[in-house]
């Protein structure tokens, strides 16, 4: 059974139901994600890849604090924090 499958049978109706889940499944196809075992540790990688970004660009400067660029880190940052909080602890 393909992991795509086996998702939508782990997780409840009205996760399922949810936009963010639509975008989740797009996620494991885009990133060709096989377990549950790789899935926590794309999610692991990329949350501390962007928390170290969003430190890094979060410092004033001279030229500012980048609040364009942060608010698609922390945008990006929160949907992987739900996946993980949300749909991981059916898995």
């Amino acid at each position: 059974m393909a992991f795509k499958d086996e998702i939508k049978e782990k997780i409840p109706g009205d996760i399922q139901n949810t936009p963010e889940f639509k975008v989740f499944l797009a996620i494991v196809k885009k990133e060709d994600i096989k377990s549950t075992d790789s899935l926590r540790m794309y999610l692991d990688t990329n949350i501390t890849k962007m928390k170290s970004e969003f430190n890094d660009n979060c410092k004033s400067c001279s030229c500012g604090t980048m609040s364009r660029n942060t608010k698609e880190l922390t945008k990006n940052l929160d949907f992987l924090q739900l996946i993980k909080d949300k749909i991981l602890k059916y898995l």
